[in-house]
């Protein structure tokens, strides 16, 4: 399936994995899903302020490790550290963040 999938140009199943884990928690329905066994769920938005490497490059770096495209070229790399320089601070490349905070409690009376 992975050889059709390069012939229509569509990502592998590896891709489509990463893809996946990484929104895997991304829906607060499906957070309290996957803790369904837990008591007390809670899934709150959070708005932060994330550090995404200590100057541009580093971020552009950063964030190319975590794709499946590690490798660009380099005017596609230029343009990414270009993007990410207005956000450069002296705490390093600053970007705001909206992330769920998940809480949940142990159910102790055996009925997971």
């Amino acid at each position: 399936m992975s050889l059709f999938g390069k012939l229509l140009d569509e990502p592998d199943a590896a891709t489509v994995a990463v893809q996946a884990a990484m929104a895997s928690v991304s829906d607060p329905a499906r957070i309290r899903e996957v803790l369904h066994g837990w008591d007390d769920v809670t899934v709150t938005p959070v708005a932060t302020e994330t550090t995404w490497g200590r100057d541009a490059a580093d971020a552009v770096d950063f964030i190319l490790s975590r794709t499946p495209c590690r490798t660009v070229d380099a005017d596609t790399r230029t343009a990414l550290r270009d993007t990410l320089h207005p956000y450069e601070t002296d705490r390093g490349v600053r970007l705001q963040a909206a992330v769920w905070l998940m809480t949940a409690k142990w159910r102790t009376d055996g009925s997971q």
